[in-house]
Order: C-alpha cells, then structure tokens, then sequence
C-alpha cells in the first residue's frame, strides 16, 4: 500500500523540477538607424533630339535641311542655308529633362547669353529672330511663338559652358519657357521631359552672313 502511495508522487517530480527551470535572463542593446531625404534637382538639354529634326519653311531653293554642325542628340540646332525675309521652323529642336523630388516641381527659363553674333556683320537682335514653341505635330513656321529674349543678367563661361547666373531675385518671369507641379520620382527613369521647336523669322533686311547665338536654359525648384 505505501509503495502505491509514494508512486504518484515519484512521477510527479521530474515534471515539478522541469517547470521550475526557465531561460536565462537575456541581455538587450538597441541601435538607431535614422535618414533625412535631401532635395534634389538636375536638368539636361539634348538638341535634335527626334529623327526628322531640322528646318521647315522658306522658298523652295535652297531646300530646308540642318546644317553640319547638327547632329542627332547632339551638336548645335543649325538651320543652314536661309534666306532673308522668310519664316522657318526647326522641328525637334531641343529636349529638356528635369528630375527633382521636390513635391513642389520646377520652373525652366531660357534666354539668350547674347543677341547673334557675326564675326564680319556684328549683333542681330534674338528677339526680333529666334521664337520657341512646344513641340507639337501640328506647329509650322507661322505659328504662334514666343521670342527668346537677350538676358540682362551675368553671363558666364563660354561655348557649350555657357552659363548665367542671376541674382537673387532669379530668372525673370518673362523667360518661363516651362513649370511642373510636383516631384518627379516615380516617372519613367524619375524625370520628365518637355520638347521645344524653335522658329527662325529672318526681316529682310538681316545681313547676308552667318550668325549665331547660345540658349542657355536654368531649372529653379518651386
């Protein structure tokens, strides 16, 4: 009879001394990972930027076609041979790329470094000549079109560095060639991209000789 009494007991035991053994107190250590998003902008301009760009417009002779100094995605937006008097218009001139994540966007300016130059005939006014319009199927070379106008601020550099740089009060409203309303990230490659034909109206009396000009475009965020 004893030894029935003490078994229940003996088999209660192992699991009574189980119970009684817990984990290790462990010991803790933290660490703070942290990160503040900056605000950032950059922009890039690629002429001739779609096949068929080039000059429409004039008489008939000489035929329209860019000039040597074009290229596709490249070189200089070269009209060629023109003629005094007629209006043309440069279809895929030239293509501006912001990215940005500021949730306020951008604005684009442009403006002349200079009005053309020659070296033989000096200055021709840019904004008597050189017009620009967005891209669109249906422009030609007598459609409405805003001048480009001869900057007023610090010009800097020179040749394909050419720059501008302006005070604090920033580009004059009269050069917003383009504003976007929100960050870019999330768009295909994280920027956007605005397209702009140029127009070329030559008077009459602009001298027979070659001139030239540099457009120089600035990104501002909002």
């Amino acid at each position: 009879m004893s030894t029935r009494r003490w078994l229940p007991a003996l088999l209660l035991a192992p699991a009574l001394i189980a119970s009684s053994i817990g984990p290790a107190p462990a010991a803790v250590g933290s660490v703070e990972a942290t990160w503040k998003t900056s605000v950032i902008i950059s922009m890039s301009v690629t002429p001739n930027f779609q096949s068929g760009y080039g000059p429409q417009g004039g008489p008939t002779s000489p035929t329209p076609a860019p000039g040597p100094s074009a290229a596709p995605n490249g070189g200089w937006i070269d009209f060629g041979k023109v003629v005094q008097g007629y209006n043309y218009l440069y279809k895929y001139a030239v293509q501006v790329s912001v990215l940005t994540n500021d949730s306020n966007g951008f604005q684009v300016f442009a403006e002349g470094s200079s009005d053309f130059q020659s070296a033989s005939s000096g200055t021709w006014p840019i904004n008597m000549t050189l017009f620009w319009l967005p891209t669109n199927s249906g422009n030609t070379p007598f459609s409405a079109a805003t001048p480009f106008e001869k900057t007023s601020a610090t010009v800097t550099g020179s040749g394909s560095t050419t720059g501008i740089t302006y005070g604090a009060g920033g580009p004059p409203m009269s050069a917003l060639v383009w504003t976007y309303g929100s960050s870019t990230i999330g768009q295909p490659n994280n920027a956007v991209n605005q397209g702009f034909d140029y127009q070329l109206r030559l008077s009459g009396s602009a001298p027979v000789t070659q001139f030239s000009v540099y457009v120089v475009y600035t990104v501002v965020a909002k």
